[in-house]
This record gives structure tokens, C-alpha cells and sequence, in this order.
């Protein structure tokens, strides 16, 4: 008798069109004037919203984005992704896991990067717990963005675990976890930096079983 494992489907059996899609890698959000990548739109109330990176929530790798909304309109506040690159009148989808604080609604759509047309507009009711979001439609521009309305409710929810990608909904594509939750990550300064200062400042994000931090120095780096 031959057992074989058939493994679920995967994320590389999908082209993820966004960078970033756990929120795992640093980088500027909340206002960033370049809407390069992840980025935030506010408008009257809606400015007074923020975001940060959450290493103590998250459905994927080691954090998500806390997102604590303000506005009294759903499109006082907005978190976005741009550029994608897409092919008029194909089909794409974008799936995404969130949780709330408590119950709360949030709307989502694609956006030509112009501004000049918007598809597939979404609402979705959110809960206390993850749960996968997902929403297919027509692209209408070639260049477009994803764009989440967060405001109307001041609930905070964190999201993780962002793809979008050419085609149907595909079932099955999950999380894979807090990955070497054991290990260090995020080094200050970047693993294998070479420091010419004599003094420097070290900082990492230690393993989550963690109960002591060893520090190796020496003046071989082979030994180190």
C-alpha cells in the first residue's frame, strides 16, 4: 500500500501582483506622497487615522497592519497598493485576511491608477476573528490599485496576508503561519552588516520562545 501526500494548494501556484503582502518588510505608509506600494489616503477627519505594523497580531509570518480608523464618510480614510500592472478586460481577484476589534464593515475595490474609472467595489462585514475576504472583477485600466475604505467606523482590525492575481478565486491558498517563530528577525543592522564604528547600537525582534538574548562578539568573523 502507497500513501502519497497531495499537498493544498499554495501560494506559488498563483503570481501574487503585490509586494509586501504580510506587511513583513519595513517600509513608509501611512502618507506616503509617493503611493509606491502599501500607502494611506485621508481626507478631513479621516487624517487623524493610523497605521502601524503589529507583531502581536497576525495570520501570516510574524505581524500585520493595524489599521485605527477615523472619518465620518468610508472614503475619509483609505489604505491602498499601487501600481498593478493588469490586462484590460481579464478577470483578477484580490483576497485578504482581516480581523476587527469587534464586528464592522469595510468596503473594497480596484482603482485605475489615474483616477479616472473604479471596479468591483465590495462590502464585506467584518468579525472578531481571521477570516479570508475576497472579491473577483474585470479589469477596466491598465495600471490599477487596490484600495481598502476604512472609515464610517472607528473600529481598529488588522490586515494580513494580501494577494492579488490573475483569474477566479482560487480556494485554498493559506497562511502559512508564524514561520521560525524561534528565531530572531529584523536585525538592526541587517545580518551581515559590517560595522567600521567603534561604538553601534543592536537591536533585533527576539524568537517568540525566547527567555534570554546571547550577543557573540569577537574580532574573528569566522568564529562570530
Amino acid at each position: 500500500l502507497i500513501l502519497a501526500a497531495v499537498p493544498l494548494v499554495t501560494h506559488a501556484q498563483v503570481e501574487n501582483l503585490l509586494q509586501n503582502p504580510s506587511f513583513e518588510e519595513d517600509e513608509v505608509i501611512l502618507n506616503d506622497q509617493s503611493y509606491d506600494h502599501w500607502w494611506t489616503w485621508g481626507w478631513e477627519n479621516g487624517l487623524n487615522s493610523t497605521v502601524a505594523f503589529d507583531d502581536a497580531e497576525y495570520i501570516d509570518g510574524t505581524r500585520s497592519l493595524r489599521i485605527e480608523p477615523i472619518g465620518s464618510v468610508i472614503w475619509y480614510f483609505i489604505v491602498a497598493y499601487s501600481p498593478i500592472p493588469l490586462e484590460v478586460g481579464t478577470n483578477y481577484t484580490a483576497t485578504f485576511w482581516v480581523k476587527a476589534e469587534e464586528p464592522r464593515p469595510l468596503g473594497a475595490k480596484m482603482k485605475a491608477t489615474d483616477n479616472s474609472i473604479d471596479w468591483g467595489w465590495t462590502d464585506f462585514e467584518l468579525t472578531s476573528e481571521w477570516a479570508e475576504y475576497a472579491f473577483t472583477s474585470e479589469a477596466l485600466n491598465a495600471e490599477g490599485k487596490l484600495e481598502f475604505h476604512c472609515a464610517s467606523s472607528e473600529v481598529t482590525f488588522w490586515l494580513d496576508f494580501v494577494f492579488v492575481y490573475e483569474g477566479q478565486y482560487v480556494a485554498g491558498i493559506m497562511p502559512g503561519g508564524a514561520r521560525d517563530r524561534g528565531k530572531a528577525i529584523r536585525p538592526n543592522p541587517e545580518d551581515g552588516a559590517v560595522l567600521e564604528q567603534t561604538w553601534a547600537t543592536l537591536s533585533w525582534t527576539p524568537g517568540a520562545f525566547a527567555v534570554s538574548h546571547n550577543v557573540y562578539l569577537g574580532d574573528n568573523f569566522d568564529d562570530v
